[in-house]
Parts: structure tokens; C-alpha cells; sequence
């Protein structure tokens, strides 16, 4: 079953306006605020001359802190994110309490599919913030991406109660509850999200959409609303294709499912399980030569995918091509992180072995 593990919403908008973002530094650098106690030998001339110090080295301070800012965000807004993180971080070394630029380290950690860290941020920023929306909303969809499906609802839905709303919250909102097998809520949610889209069709909305209703029985309809997620992205949305084909095979359909997996391959960046699913198709019919050619293309994808390389083993094995079989079972089982999954396939591996030792 698909994970709707999509992140389509997280890259938010950059904080540009550095000066305004730095107004709380005032208060915190201000030379007020650290000013020495005078003693009975200063005078008045020497404490204006150390205050006007003060002044300068701070002002200066916070000038090159705002510099670190701007530059984090110039890089991060041209997908430099490496430098981009290397800014955020000497900004935050001169105030480490920023808010914009923890913000812009998160989007950085987005960017580069590093999520754990992105959460780490998100919780930095709502610890400078506790009722800050757009981080909780952040956080919200990075704890969806990570499986961790409670806290995520539960972290949308105070941000819902603090005021944020439109169609990108209830769409979050509502893919989660569609995970979390709440339907008739995530159905609620997802209706919303349809309805309040200003650009357009919402594409995640339509493809929760169709979860819900196939997880209803109801996968007619559910393919009706693949159709329109795939068509509100321009014809190139591999994850509702790829939903699209699993709910055809599921009724029976394999010739209308081997062409939405074969259009997936030829049209979009198709998904690891596109070429699993289509390979195992192929190898239920017999047709050995087309599972061959859909498990090599699919290794040329994704190297280092541990089912397209079993798929590969398993065909090599039908084929009667033992040695070479033997060969790709050992290379997937150095790919397979699942413990009984594994177990299972080095006791085929060793059977194999055996027989072809004999033989």
C-alpha cells in the first residue's frame, strides 16, 4: 500500500527581510544592556569613551551576524544549500537564538532530504516560538515524512487550533489521518483542501483522496481521483500512477496495470516499486524475457534496491541460468536490511547451492 509520505509542502518561503528579522537582537545587543558598573575611580569622560566602544563593536557585531543571514538565504534561494548552511551557522554562532536563521538551516536540511535534522531545527524554532504556525506546520509534515503519524496530527492540529488554515494545512492534515486509518476525518480534511486550492487542482489532496476511498472498498472511485491527481501535475505524477496500477491489479486489470507502470518508466521518474511491481507481473504470466529486461533497467535505476535485485535473482533462477543466479541472490542479500526477509531468502540461497552442487 502506497505510504503517503508526500513532503511537497515543506519547502517553505524564505525569511528575505533581514533587518526587521533582526529587531529582537536590539534589545539583546543594545549597549544598555551591558554597560559596566561604574566605580568610584571612573569618570565621566572615561565611561562615555567605553560606552561609545561598546556601541561601535556591537553595532558592527550585528551587522555581520545580518550579512550571515542575507547570504544563507541568497545561497539557499539559488539550491546552493551547502553554502547556504555554512552562513545560517555563523549567523547563528553570533546570536544563536535567531529564529529566521534556524528557519533557513531547516529549509536547508529539507532541501537536502536530511530530516532528522530538520526536525531538530523545527523544534529549536518552536522553543524560540511555542505558538509559531508556520513551524509547527513544518514540523507537522516532516514527522508525516518520518512515519511518526501521532505526533504528527497532533502537532497540525494545534497549529489548526492557533489559526493557520488553508488548503496546505488540511491536506497535511488530512494525509496524515488517512494514514492513521481515521478516514472519515481525513476525508474531511482532504474535501477542504480541494476546495480552498487557489492555484489550481490540489494534486495530494485528490491522491489522499483515493487512499481513503480504495481503504473504503470503494476503488472505482478511488481510481477516479488517481486520475486527477496525475492530471493536476501535468500527466507526471509517478506516485498516484504507481497507486493507480496497484488498485488494477488488485481488480484483476494486469493489462491496463502493465501500461500505467510501462508509461511510469517511459514518462516519469518512476519509483523503485514501479519496476518491483511490473517485474513481478511479468514473472506470475511466465513472460521471463520482459521480467529480465524490467529488473536490469530497474538496477540501472535503483543499484542498490534490494527487491529489484531479488526480482533479477529470482528471474536469472527461472531462467535455469543457476550460476548466474547464485551470483545475484548473493549481491541482494548484502542489500536487505530486513532481518527475516533475509533469513528467509539465504535459506533459498543455500538450498540453490545445494542443488547445484550436486548437478
Amino acid at each position: 500500500m502506497l505510504k503517503l509520505n508526500l513532503l511537497s509542502t515543506l519547502v517553505l518561503p524564505m525569511l528575505i527581510g533581514s533587518q526587521s528579522a533582526w529587531a529582537q537582537v536590539e534589545s539583546k545587543v543594545s549597549p544598555s544592556n551591558t554597560s559596566v558598573p561604574r566605580t568610584a575611580n571612573d569618570t565621566t569622560e572615561n565611561s562615555r569613551t567605553f560606552s561609545l566602544g561598546v556601541t561601535r563593536t556591537l553595532g558592527l557585531t550585528k551587522h555581520h551576524a545580518i550579512e550571515k543571514l542575507d547570504l544563507g538565504n541568497f545561497n539557499l534561494f539559488n539550491g546552493n544549500t551547502k553554502q547556504a548552511i555554512t552562513a545560517y551557522k555563523a549567523a547563528l554562532a553570533i546570536v544563536p537564538d535567531n529564529w529566521e536563521a534556524h528557519y533557513g538551516l531547516c529549509n536547508c536540511y529539507v532541501s537536502n532530504r536530511n530530516y532528522a535534522q530538520a526536525i531538530a531545527e523545527c523544534q529549536v524554532m518552536l522553543q524560540l516560538k511555542p505558538n509559531d504556525k508556520t513551524a509547527l506546520l513544518l514540523l507537522g509534515n516532516l514527522l508525516k515524512s518520518q512515519g511518526r503519524i501521532s505526533e504528527s496530527i497532533v502537532t497540525l492540529q494545534k497549529a489548526e487550533k492557533l489559526g493557520a488554515h488553508g488548503s496546505s494545512l488540511h491536506t497535511s492534515l488530512g494525509l496524515a489521518l488517512a494514514q492513521s486509518d481515521k478516514l472519515d476525518e481525513a476525508m474531511a480534511h482532504l474535501n477542504i483542501a480541494i476546495a480552498e486550492e487557489k492555484k489550481g487542482a490540489n494534486a495530494d489532496a485528490h491522491l489522499g483522496k483515493a487512499v481513503v476511498l480504495y481503504k473504503q472498498s470503494s476503488k472505482q472511485e478511488a481510481l477516479g481521483e488517481c486520475d486527477k491527481a496525475i492530471l493536476a501535475r501535468g500527466g507526471n505524477y509517478p506516485q498516484a500512477r504507481n497507486f493507480k496500477a496497484e488498485i488494477l491489479v488488485n481488480l484483476g486489470r494486469l493489462d491496463e496495470a502493465k501500461q500505467e507502470y510501462l508509461t511510469e518508466i517511459g514518462k516519469e521518474d518512476a519509483l523503485p516499486s514501479c519496476f518491483q511491481s511490473l517485474g513481478n507481473i511479468y514473472l506470475k504470466e511466465g513472460n521471463l524475457a520482459e521480467a529480465s529486461k524490467t529488473f536490469d533497467l530497474g538496477m540501472k535505476w535503483y543499484p542498490r534496491d534490494g527487491d529489484i535485485s531479488l526480482g533479477r535473482a529470482v528471474t536469472l533462477e527461472k531462467q535455469k541460468r543457476t550460476d548466474e543466479a547464485i551470483m545475484a541472490f548473493q549481491q541482494s542479500l548484502s542489500l536487505i536490511k530486513d532481518k527475516a526477509k533475509l533469513a528467509i531468502w539465504q535459506k533459498h540461497l543455500s538450498e540453490l547451492q545445494a542443488l547445484n552442487s550436486v548437478n
